[in-house]
């Protein structure tokens, strides 16, 4: 009965020292696979932001129209001051949907987009059109730098490119 348990204790030593490598083995597999997960998840990431920022770039030249239209009919005879007013509210609505969408690494431009904000609401609340002006600046600024991200991200993508 000794001889047999001697026996079984030699194998599984054996068994001990061949699963060994293949556990090791298999755990590099699982971390390849890991970081392969990882990398197509931040790729997934960098296109959901680059969706981001292009609804944004419509929505930001779209806003800068509708703000020229309005500097253009404020003070013309015939057209209603709450009418006006009430598309500075809808360009305010659009802005606060630009503030929330905006991604968080990217807090230039929401600040841009709020300090574009409060000159509309400065603007309906003193029909001062030099605050329709500024507000345009603040949206010339947010296009500025959304170009500006779309640039570095084209010469960000070249280069994770090149590196594969």
């Amino acid at each position: 009965m000794a001889d047999f348990f001697k026996i079984i204790g030699y194998i599984a030593d054996v068994i001990g020292v061949v699963s060994l490598p293949w556990a090791i083995i298999e755990l590099f597999i699982l971390k390849s696979r890991v970081k392969s997960t990882q990398k197509s998840m931040n790729e997934l990431l960098l296109i959901k932001e680059y969706q981001t920022l292009s609804k944004l770039s419509s929505i930001i030249s779209r806003i800068q129209e509708e703000i020229s239209t309005i500097l253009l009919q404020h003070g013309k005879k015939g057209v209603k001051q709450s009418a006006l007013f009430n598309q500075c509210q809808l360009i305010t609505n659009e802005l606060n949907k630009c503030i929330t969408d905006t991604p968080p690494k990217h807090e230039e431009l929401t600040n841009q987009f709020i300090g574009c904000k409060e000159e509309i609401q400065e603007y309906i609340s003193s029909s001062d059109r030099n605050h329709l002006k500024d507000a345009q600046a603040y949206i010339y600024s947010c296009i500025k730098i959304i170009k500006g991200i779309d640039s570095q991200a084209i010469k960000d993508e070249s280069e994770r490119i090149a590196n594969n």
